[in-house]
């Protein structure tokens, strides 16, 4: 048989961030959601995408943050353009640091006004070692040349969205 146990409010001993969760239990969640179109003609340098900057701020210093990044993109060859491998990167930032790079390959243009769109998707779990605030933002690096290549988030309008979620998960 089993036991019920009912409560209005759990405190920790001394203050509520001694409540410990048992490990995998979600903590917090905090999510960045943007519409708007943004387009990025900054080639070969890594470059922040709008609005992606999220913080969170642990409530333990042992936690997993679980990080979720979904945009519409599309990168453009300009009509004229030559060369071949335009494509682009994107890379996850921690405080400024590169915490993982990714390219895309499907969204790699070869001729003269060729483009490609779609939506991007990768999750990433990072360890935190504090309880300060955390910001995690998504840059992208245009591989190309000023004259030959753009990139576009929300590329058919501004009524798609564009979110990174960050999930504090307890250890």
């Amino acid at each position: 048989m089993g036991s019920t146990l009912t409560v209005d409010n759990i405190v920790g001993a001394t203050t509520a961030a001694n409540v410990k969760l048992p490990a995998g239990h979600m903590v917090q969640y905090v999510v960045n959601q943007t519409m708007g179109q943004q387009t990025i003609s900054t080639v070969n340098t890594y470059t922040d995408i709008g609005n992606s900057a999220t913080t969170i701020t642990p409530k333990f210093n042992n936690s997993k943050v679980k990080i979720d990044v979904s945009m519409d993109i599309a990168i453009n060859k300009l009509s004229g353009a030559s060369g071949y491998g335009d494509r682009l990167q994107f890379r996850l930032v921690k405080n400024g640091s590169s915490l993982f790079t990714i390219t895309e390959n499907h969204f790699w243009v070869a001729n003269n006004s060729d483009s490609r769109r779609g939506r991007i998707h990768f999750q990433a779990t990072d360890t935190v070692s504090s309880t300060s605030a955390t910001v995690y933002k998504v840059q992208i690096y245009v591989r190309g040349t000023a004259s030959s290549t753009s990139a576009q988030l929300s590329p058919h309008g501004a009524s798609e969205l564009n979110e990174i979620s960050l999930t504090e998960i307890s250890q």
